[in-house]
């Protein structure tokens, strides 16, 4: 190590390497670290009186003292007595000085979460009757459970290992039906991202609690991801409690429909509404297994990685309005679809009629969308800016395009093309369903300006038309509220739903009022914008 370097040790590392190498209760040395999760640590230890490897989990926190203590000693006693095939077996526990610790059996495979992600040796996706397979094994290590009076709590694929047998572990903050008030973690509550509705909400919980993370698990084997995802944990929370999810079949259409049936039914909201119990669940699951043709051979999508959130492309999008609302793994794939593309000042993006199939965000300097009129000239509908889209209808279908989109100075803009956002459908259905419905409300709106112009005064939209370019393109000048653009009667006619002869006429009423000026660029001040809104709501001036 040079002089400039420094090294880093973080409490988890001293904690590791005083353990590593040491033997717990005179039994159990401590051969290397496993992982590590919320509520401690689990090494690879040798329990040398039975001459076996075996799992040990170092619980964080200090010493615990009274009640806690004897929480801690029920709950373990009580977990130590659940035995079967598919659930990870307690074999010891106690202290080793001021830290509890849980000797467990090391069992030998991948997690699902890393089968799910292509981890673990495994490059291809789970076949349907494997994840039938192992959707049946869990479910039974969870009937065993409930049936011996312990809710999980903490179903997730991370706590699920796939190898010989398929093992369910980390009862870490299972809960005693019998006794509520036993936790072995009463600051655990569960994984936001496979968390019930009222398990979120600190209601009671009871096995049903258990079957609604159950579901997500499996909604994730069938599909490649599970039904909500958000960058935070209060959103994602929320989507648990308030969104119903996509149906699977439009994730994964090879999926049979008694188990996408079944998957909705334990994800309904209220426990009321789930299966009765694992053992209703189970019987289903057999029922759809044994009804799966011999030869089936489909493969579940594999769980795609999620794209980085901090991407400068990812940032750009997530201050558009029209993806505000789009959860972080989503908006990191949205982002990667996107080209980033430049434009010089006068550069024509698209003429009317051309066939496209691109939509355009802008991310900085100004587009103006025109059409040509019968005299030749461009009437100008809009000046776009930083945020604004444009060519939306072209995600829809190849349609020639209704009017031309212009660089009115040098300009970027991020691409989005038909084809990569029909691949982004297919992944991610809600969200995309979502932006489609921004889409669509957006179109509406323009029906509506359009009949606006039709049937509202001229002098009232030119007032309006001011006013908007005044918030997208204005800059303060000592006079007042320069709009940067230069503009002609003829620039604004198409705005404002008149002749360029009636719109010079209302400029000229404007300026002999002195509420705008004009200099010799055609560049406009507003000098009072609220006698200029007066006039847009009042409609108020002649023709």
């Amino acid at each position: 190590m040079t002089e400039d370097e420094t090294l880093w040790v973080t409490d988890s590392d001293i904690e590791t390497i005083t353990l590593l190498g040491t033997t717990i209760a005179d039994r159990y040395r401590v051969e290397h670290l496993l992982g590590e999760g919320g509520m401690g640590s689990v090494y690879l230890a040798t329990d040398q009186v039975l001459e076996r490897q075996v799992a040990i989990k170092i619980m964080k926190g200090g010493p615990m003292a009274g009640q806690n203590t004897t929480r801690f000693f029920r709950e373990a006693r009580s977990l130590a007595h659940l035995n079967h095939a598919n659930i990870v077996t307690i074999y010891d526990y106690g202290w080793h000085g001021e830290q509890a610790y849980l000797v467990m059996e090391f069992a030998t495979g991948s997690t699902l979460s890393a089968l799910l992600e292509g981890g673990g040796g495994q490059a291809q996706g789970l076949t349907m009757g494997r994840a039938l397979d192992i959707a049946v094994d869990v479910t039974r290590a969870l009937a065993y459970a409930h049936a011996q009076g312990v809710i999980h709590r903490d179903i997730k694929p991370s706590n699920i290992i796939i190898g010989a047998e398929t093992k369910l572990m980390d009862f870490g903050i299972a809960k005693m039906r019998q006794d509520p008030s036993i936790t072995m973690s009463p600051a655990g509550m569960g994984t936001p991202a496979y968390m019930a509705p009222e398990q979120a909400l600190g209601k009671e919980v009871d096995e049903r609690t258990d079957l609604y993370s159950l579901g997500i698990v499996l909604y994730e084997m069938f599909t490649g991801r599970p039904p909500f995802s958000a960058c935070d944990e209060m959103p994602l929370v929320s989507q648990h409690i308030q969104v119903t999810p996509v149906s699977p079949c439009l994730r994964n259409p090879d999926i049979p429909r008694d188990i996408e049936r079944l998957i909705l039914k334990m994800l309904a909201k209220t426990p009321d509404r789930r299966p009765e119990s694992a053992q209703e669940v189970l019987s289903e699951l057999e029922a759809c297994r044994q009804g799966l043709p011999t030869a089936t051979v489909q493969e579940v999508p594999a769980r795609r990685r999620a794209r980085p959130v901090d991407d400068p492309r990812t940032e750009a999008l997530r201050c558009i309005p029209l993806f505000s609302s789009v959860p972080g793994e989503d908006l990191g794939e949205l982002a990667h679809q996107l080209t980033g593309r430049r434009y010089r000042k006068g550069d024509v993006i698209f003429h009317k009629d051309d066939f496209g199939s691109t939509l355009h965000i802008v991310k900085s300097g100004n587009v103006k969308i025109s059409i040509p009129s019968e005299e030749g000239e461009d009437v100008i509908l809009a000046y776009l800016g930083a945020g604004d889209f444009f060519g939306e209808l072209a995600l829809l279908d190849e349609e020639p395009r209704s009017a031309t989109a212009t660089a009115v100075e040098d300009t970027e803009t991020m691409a989005l093309e038909r084809g990569d956002f029909l691949q982004f459908l297919r992944w991610y259905p809600d969200t995309a369903i979502r932006i489609l419905a921004v889409l669509s409300q957006r179109l509406r709106n323009l029906n509506s300006q359009l009949e606006n112009l039709i049937f509202s005064n001229p002098p009232a939209r030119l007032a309006k038309t001011l006013l908007k370019l005044m918030e997208s393109h204005g800059r303060g000048t000592p006079e007042g509220c320069e709009i940067s653009l230069p503009l002609t009667a003829s620039d604004l006619s198409g705005m404002v739903g008149a002749n360029a002869a009636t719109v010079r006429r209302l400029l000229r009423d404007l300026q002999t009022a002195g509420v705008i000026s004009s200099s010799k660029e055609r560049r406009y001040t507003v000098h009072r914008p609220e006698e200029l809104r007066e006039r847009a709501q009042r409609g108020t001036g002649r023709c």
